[in-house]
């Protein structure tokens, strides 16, 4: 989901989900009715709702302004995912790599060989590489790691 201004159609708020390759739904709205979009209930189980809760916990008026947690797009095309574990009960913890498909260099390619990501513990940091539409489950890599390690 990528929010859009739109000046040219007066629209504040533009959505759009893509459903899979070539296909995909569009909505347009003015930002005040921009929450009717999303229903509370199906998002508030989600990974992003439990990354957002993940992060304010760590927040203590120190933690966040040294450390914290980065997605950003990649070129082929994908995500990247970065969280620090510095200071976390998560940073002295054993996190065993895994990987699921098979990355791509290009849009092409992510169309032949579809969903794909990466997770690995370096530095200091839970890092995550996945596919265009798998950036909720590079995060749920994290939280079952995170839900799994809180219980021992």
């Amino acid at each position: 989901m990528r929010p859009q201004v739109d000046d040219e159609q007066n629209c504040s708020f533009r959505l759009k989900v893509v459903l899979k390759p070539g296909v995909d739904v569009q909505a347009c709205t003015p930002i005040a009715d921009a929450a009717s979009l999303v229903d509370a209930d199906v998002m508030s189980e989600d990974n992003f709702s439990w990354l957002s809760r993940w992060y304010l916990s760590h927040c203590d008026d120190e933690w966040e302004h040294a450390y914290g947690v980065r997605i950003d797009t990649l070129d082929n095309p994908g995500w990247s995912l970065k969280i620090d574990l510095t200071a976390t009960s998560l940073q002295d913890k054993a996190f065993e790599r895994v990987t699921q498909g098979e990355p791509s260099d290009d849009l092409k390619g992510w169309h032949r060989t579809g969903s794909w990501w990466i997770a690995s513990v370096q530095n200091g940091q839970f890092e995550a590489f996945c596919g265009p539409l798998d950036l909720s489950a590079a995060i749920g890599v994290f939280r079952r790691w995170a839900d799994e390690t809180a219980k021992h």
